[in-house]
């Protein structure tokens, strides 16, 4: 019996490479364009605290995961709703380490 070997065309391979990368950028861009149009909505010294985590959830983590979720729907050539789905935990995975980050920064001096 002969095992088949696949083969893998350099366009697939170079788009599973690619998919990271694009996966971070997409992060950077979503999150910085909403926090500008954030910042044009919200009055800062009358936001309340609940509604200042509930901005920086938005902000970080919801937009940020359905555009990446559609990114690597995009860029993967092959089991598409799985790296969408990846693409989501990957991005609420990095928001809770980095808010987990800056409210231990946040502490250290105290």
């Amino acid at each position: 019996m002969k095992k088949e070997i696949k083969k893998y065309d350099v366009k697939s391979i170079l788009r599973w490479i690619a998919l990271l990368p694009a996966l971070a950028v997409t992060w950077y861009a979503v999150s910085m364009v909403s926090i500008e149009i954030e910042s044009w909505m919200v009055d800062i010294p009358a936001m309340t605290p609940g509604y200042a985590l509930l901005s920086v959830i938005v902000t970080l983590a919801v937009l940020p995961s359905v555009a990446m979720f559609f990114v690597a729907r995009f860029i993967a050539p092959k089991y598409k709703n799985i790296s969408g789905i990846s693409a989501v935990v990957l991005c609420i995975l990095w928001v809770v380490f980095l808010l987990y980050a800056f409210y231990g920064l946040g502490h250290m001096a105290y």
